[in-house]
């Protein structure tokens, strides 16, 4: 694609991001690489030639080549050129909004976005394309409900002839990552100290398989009957455990945390929970509905003088 000067400066600007800005005309979409980057290091940052605009045309019809063998991911359509001097990219433009952009979904939606990532990325590692960049705002959502992948173009993303496993565990494991935290990010404080599915969690993150993340979201969708603990209850593991085993429940508890409990107390009872062999699935802080509403739940139990009580939700 050859524009001029004149003709770029009349698109609308997008976004910024580490390598390049984006513009469009309702149409296509146009990365143009910024001539100098940051370039981080321990004791700060140096400025440095872009690298995306060292790469050679052949590298470039090699990915837009390889792009056609694939059928959920889409890369470049056309290399842009501004007053007949390489400068970017030109891809179809997507409607929607970036991972880091969506609030209050549904977990239902969060699996279904998770589900079609995971497929994408997979489909990417098999055909030896490994980004090294998943972060929510390198992910869009579209109008049509479809994931999509960008900014496959810069250096982040590496392509090889042959199956690289030093690339593919880096790249499941920045993928798992990112999943993890799009899906507990409304959870505030959550994501750095206590999580969904707590004893999972960390499996998810450091396990490099697309298999354990996508049992990690899954088990949000499943439906579920939840005991549901207080602050006066929340230390009695033995005594739940027992009500659990007698009443047949689900191994997964819901607690009720009112900021009675500080975050080194909490932590050492999850611990007691797991070393008692009971999971805890989460820990909500404000409104129980809220939660209901967003998770598949059948029944919420309390316990109530050292009985399981139910009152259905649905």
């Amino acid at each position: 694609m050859h524009l001029t000067s004149e003709e770029f400066n009349k698109l609308i600007y997008i976004a910024s991001g580490t390598f390049g800005s984006v513009y469009h005309d309702k149409n296509m979409a146009y990365k143009k690489y910024h001539e100098y980057i940051k370039e981080n290091h321990d004791f700060g940052y140096n400025i440095t030639y872009n690298p995306c605009l060292k790469q050679s045309m052949i590298r470039l019809k090699l990915m837009k080549y390889r792009s056609n063998l694939l059928t959920y991911n889409q890369f470049f359509t056309d290399i842009l050129y501004i007053d007949n001097k390489f400068s970017g990219v030109c891809y179809p433009l997507l409607l929607g909004n970036t991972l880091n952009e969506l609030d209050n979904l549904t977990y239902n939606t969060y699996y279904d976005i998770s589900k079609q990532l995971i497929r994408n990325a997979k489909e990417l590692t098999d055909h030896n394309i490994y980004p090294l960049d998943y972060k929510q705002n390198n992910i869009i959502y579209t109008t049509k409900g479809e994931v999509k992948i960008i900014d496959l173009d810069d250096k982040l993303t590496k392509y090889t002839l042959i199956k690289n496993p030093i690339l593919l565990n880096k790249s499941i494991k920045i993928l798992n990552r990112t999943i993890v935290n799009f899906v507990n990010k409304n959870y505030e404080g959550l994501s750095k100290d206590i999580l969904i599915n707590f004893e999972n969690y960390n499996d998810a993150i450091k396990n490099n398989s697309y298999e354990k993340v996508y049992e990690y979201i899954e088990r949000l969708i499943i439906p579920k009957n939840f005991l549901l603990l207080n602050e006066e209850n929340i230390s009695q593991s033995a005594l739940i455990k027992k009500l659990m085993m007698e009443n047949k429940l689900i191994p997964v508890l819901l607690v009720n945390y009112k900021d009675v409990l500080n975050k080194k107390v909490l932590l050492s009872i999850i611990n007691e929970y797991q070393n008692s062999g009971i999971n805890l699935y989460d820990i909500v802080y404000d409104n129980i509905n809220d939660f209901i509403l967003k998770t598949n739940t059948n029944d919420i139990l309390y316990l109530e003088n050292d009985k399981v009580l139910s009152h259905k939700y649905k």
